[in-house]
């Protein structure tokens, strides 16, 4: 996710549920996130949404922000 437009926001963990609830959006996902949650949580921002990536797509993110000239923080 883009914080701002020269930093791109991201986590990574495991996705381990899919919660049936009416609240939130229509499609909703429990993860165990890798790293520090409190960390996380303590710093959340931007809403709620994020965008979902199935596999390890780290070594992409941090190629694609050196060329553009965009920090990439791990939220976690």
């Amino acid at each position: 996710m883009l914080g701002t437009p020269d930093r791109l926001l991201y986590f990574t963990g495991e996705i381990i549920d899919t919660p049936d609830t009416e609240r939130g959006c229509r499609t909703k996902i429990a993860v165990r996130v890798d790293g520090n949650i409190g960390k996380l949580w303590q710093n959340w921002s931007h809403g709620l949404h994020r965008v979902t990536c199935y596999g390890n797509l780290v070594a992409d993110l941090e190629r694609f922000c050196r060329y553009q000239d965009i920090a990439l923080v791990n939220e976690a």
